[in-house]
Protein backbone atom coordinates (compact mmCIF):
# COMPACT_ATOMS: atom_id res chain seq x y z
CA UNK A 1 0.00 0.00 0.00
CA UNK A 2 1.62 3.70 -1.12
CA UNK A 3 0.95 6.20 1.13
CA UNK A 4 2.74 5.00 4.38
CA UNK A 5 4.22 7.61 6.35
CA UNK A 6 6.16 7.96 9.70
CA UNK A 7 3.68 8.73 11.81
CA UNK A 8 1.21 6.05 11.09
CA UNK A 9 3.70 3.95 12.71
CA UNK A 10 3.86 5.93 15.82
CA UNK A 11 0.30 5.53 16.60
CA UNK A 12 0.22 1.90 16.37
CA UNK A 13 -0.56 0.30 19.35
CA UNK A 14 -1.12 -3.71 20.21
CA UNK A 15 -4.77 -2.78 21.14
CA UNK A 16 -5.41 -1.21 17.78
CA UNK A 17 -4.04 -3.62 16.25
CA UNK A 18 -6.17 -6.69 17.72
CA UNK A 19 -9.04 -4.46 17.16
CA UNK A 20 -8.42 -4.30 13.92
CA UNK A 21 -7.18 -7.88 13.47
CA UNK A 22 -10.53 -8.87 15.14
CA UNK A 23 -12.63 -7.07 12.80
CA UNK A 24 -11.03 -8.77 9.65
CA UNK A 25 -11.93 -12.29 11.78
CA UNK A 26 -15.60 -11.27 12.08
CA UNK A 27 -15.86 -9.87 8.38
CA UNK A 28 -13.54 -12.80 6.72
CA UNK A 29 -13.43 -15.32 9.02
CA UNK A 30 -9.49 -17.23 10.04
CA UNK A 31 -8.21 -17.23 6.75
CA UNK A 32 -9.13 -13.41 5.76
CA UNK A 33 -6.32 -12.43 8.93
CA UNK A 34 -2.87 -12.18 6.96
CA UNK A 35 -0.35 -9.98 8.17
CA UNK A 36 -0.23 -8.26 5.09
CA UNK A 37 -3.89 -7.83 5.09
CA UNK A 38 -3.58 -6.44 8.78
CA UNK A 39 -1.00 -4.05 7.56
CA UNK A 40 -3.02 -3.07 4.68
CA UNK A 41 -5.91 -1.96 6.84
CA UNK A 42 -3.98 -0.36 9.31
CA UNK A 43 -2.39 1.62 6.54
CA UNK A 44 1.22 0.32 7.78
CA UNK A 45 4.00 -2.09 7.47
CA UNK A 46 3.35 -5.27 7.69
CA UNK A 47 6.82 -5.20 10.00
CA UNK A 48 5.12 -2.54 12.46
CA UNK A 49 2.53 -5.16 13.26
CA UNK A 50 4.79 -8.30 13.56
CA UNK A 51 6.91 -5.45 15.82
CA UNK A 52 4.06 -4.76 17.94
CA UNK A 53 2.28 -8.69 18.00
CA UNK A 54 4.65 -11.17 16.86
CA UNK A 55 3.50 -13.81 14.49
CA UNK A 56 0.45 -14.65 13.77
CA UNK A 57 -0.19 -17.03 16.13
CA UNK A 58 0.31 -14.71 19.07
CA UNK A 59 -1.63 -12.33 17.05
CA UNK A 60 -4.44 -15.83 16.92
CA UNK A 61 -4.20 -16.13 20.98
CA UNK A 62 -4.64 -11.80 21.73
CA UNK A 63 -7.87 -11.96 19.41
CA UNK A 64 -8.90 -15.21 21.63
CA UNK A 65 -8.49 -13.13 24.63
CA UNK A 66 -10.30 -10.15 23.69
CA UNK A 67 -13.13 -12.03 23.03
CA UNK A 68 -13.01 -13.42 26.65
CA UNK A 69 -12.63 -10.24 28.18
CA UNK A 70 -15.90 -9.58 26.41
CA UNK A 71 -17.15 -11.87 28.63
CA UNK A 72 -18.88 -10.97 31.70
CA UNK A 73 -19.30 -14.09 34.81
CA UNK A 74 -21.96 -14.32 36.62
CA UNK A 75 -21.06 -14.20 40.32
CA UNK A 76 -20.82 -17.77 41.73
CA UNK A 77 -21.69 -16.48 45.16
CA UNK A 78 -25.17 -15.61 43.96
CA UNK A 79 -25.82 -18.68 41.76
CA UNK A 80 -26.31 -22.23 42.24
CA UNK A 81 -23.09 -24.30 40.40
CA UNK A 82 -25.51 -25.59 37.84
CA UNK A 83 -27.46 -21.74 37.28
CA UNK A 84 -23.83 -20.37 37.29
CA UNK A 85 -22.79 -22.74 34.23
CA UNK A 86 -25.98 -22.00 32.77
CA UNK A 87 -25.18 -18.22 32.90
CA UNK A 88 -21.59 -18.41 31.99
CA UNK A 89 -22.45 -20.72 28.97
CA UNK A 90 -25.42 -17.96 27.93
CA UNK A 91 -22.86 -15.30 28.35
CA UNK A 92 -20.03 -16.86 26.41
CA UNK A 93 -22.44 -17.78 23.14
CA UNK A 94 -23.35 -14.28 23.20
CA UNK A 95 -19.92 -12.90 22.63
CA UNK A 96 -19.53 -15.90 20.31
CA UNK A 97 -23.15 -14.27 18.29
CA UNK A 98 -20.97 -10.95 18.03
CA UNK A 99 -17.77 -12.61 16.70
CA UNK A 100 -19.08 -16.11 14.80
CA UNK A 101 -15.47 -16.82 13.59
CA UNK A 102 -13.46 -16.54 16.30
CA UNK A 103 -15.44 -19.41 18.27
CA UNK A 104 -13.38 -22.37 16.55
CA UNK A 105 -10.24 -20.28 16.67
CA UNK A 106 -10.93 -19.36 20.52
CA UNK A 107 -11.83 -22.87 21.18
CA UNK A 108 -8.24 -24.26 21.19
CA UNK A 109 -6.63 -21.58 22.71
CA UNK A 110 -9.20 -21.49 26.14
CA UNK A 111 -6.13 -23.14 28.36
CA UNK A 112 -3.46 -20.74 27.51
CA UNK A 113 -4.63 -17.50 27.18
CA UNK A 114 -4.49 -15.01 30.34
CA UNK A 115 -8.31 -13.68 30.22
CA UNK A 116 -9.77 -16.88 30.06
CA UNK A 117 -8.25 -18.01 33.69
CA UNK A 118 -11.32 -16.66 35.79
CA UNK A 119 -13.44 -18.85 33.25
CA UNK A 120 -11.60 -21.71 33.75
CA UNK A 121 -11.07 -21.69 37.44
CA UNK A 122 -14.70 -21.36 38.13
Amino acid sequence: MTGRTPSQSAQLSRELIVTAALRLVDTGGWDALTMRALADALGVYPTAVHWHVGPKANLANLIAERAFDELSLPNENELTWDAWVSEAIRQWRAVMHQHPNVAAMSAGRLLTSTAALPFIER
